[in-house]
């Protein structure tokens, strides 16, 4: 695959989407740059009772999370996105939508006063076990662009790390080892029997 054939099918990742209320047909459009992103974000916020739009909530609640399935009505570049977003909308009245004009905070600029205000709001909470479980299972399967992982490692240079940090990494570094050491054993003694 050449790297302009590889850019425009990366590009073609998002479009416009709907989650369906399979119970009673009623359903929520929108778009976005990654379906895939976009699905976790509705999902997670669903499950945790957290959605914004208080429609969709108040259904997921009733129904619940079978109920409800997350469909791409077509996929198109990240320009097009709210011109597309709205003649869908415009076609299917969607029920859940809150506003029926299509908008998206893609590309918003942010003042730093405005970035610092949303730091300090996280600041200080922490996720549950449970969360970071089902955050890291969420992200399974999502593959990375070389230039992405290029960027994740260009950010990572000439970070500190505490002693502790670098404990706990060893300590999870020999659990796994001491893990693929028994099963490797484990499946040696099967082969043997």
């Amino acid at each position: 695959m050449t790297t302009q054939t590889r850019e425009i099918a990366n590009s073609m990742n998002g479009g416009i989407y709907k989650i369906l209320n399979t119970v009673d047909g009623k359903q929520y459009i929108g778009s976005a740059v990654n379906f895939n992103r976009r699905k976790i974000v509705h999902w997670s916020r669903l499950r945790n009772g957290t959605h914004a739009n208080s429609y969709l909530q108040s259904a997921w609640n009733k129904y619940g999370e079978d109920a409800f399935e997350f469909r791409v009505v077509g996929k198109c570049p990240s320009e097009r996105l709210i011109e597309l977003e709205q003649e869908v909308m415009d076609h299917l009245k969607p029920e859940y939508n809150v506003y029926l004009t299509a908008g998206s905070s893609l590309g918003t600029k942010r003042s730093e006063e405005t970035k610092r205000k949303m730091s300090v709001t996280r600041t200080g909470k922490k996720k549950s076990d449970e969360h970071k479980r089902k955050l890291s299972a969420a992200l399974v399967g999502i593959k990375r662009s070389e230039e992405t992982k290029r960027k994740i490692g260009d950010a990572q240079v000439g970070k500190k790390l505490s002693s502790e940090t670098k404990r706990k990494i060893g300590a999870a570094s020999r659990a796994a080892w001491v893990k693929r050491k028994t099963i490797v054993e484990s499946e040696e003694s099967t082969t043997d029997a």
